[in-house]
């Protein structure tokens, strides 16, 4: 499930969300033993902001500058690995240019 809102305008651009995500019958590994992890559940936010045409007065092409941020938070719900973080799921994640 995901749910967000997101705007425009000629100076800016935005938008959020919040995600759930439950996936069935996936593995995962302790140590350097793989085994059923049964199921897990991801759930965060996402945002970003993008500020358009920074230097238009500058006689330049069109430049923008935007940032984009993630929190992630994600754990095994049954099996051997109840508790844990599945792999590959960084906690946040912060891009900007």
């Amino acid at each position: 499930y995901e749910a967000g809102l997101r705007g425009e305008n000629s100076e800016y651009s935005w938008d959020t969300s919040a995600f759930v995500i439950h996936r069935q019958n996936i593995t995962g590994t302790s140590g350097t033993v793989l085994s059923n992890a049964s199921s897990a559940r991801y759930h965060g936010a996402e945002a970003s902001f993008t500020l358009k045409d920074v230097l238009s007065s500058k006689n330049v092409n069109e430049v923008d500058l935007y940032t984009n941020g993630i929190y992630n938070n994600a754990e095994f719900r049954r099996g051997t690995l109840k508790g844990k973080t599945p792999g590959y799921v960084p906690a946040a994640i912060l891009k900007y240019g």
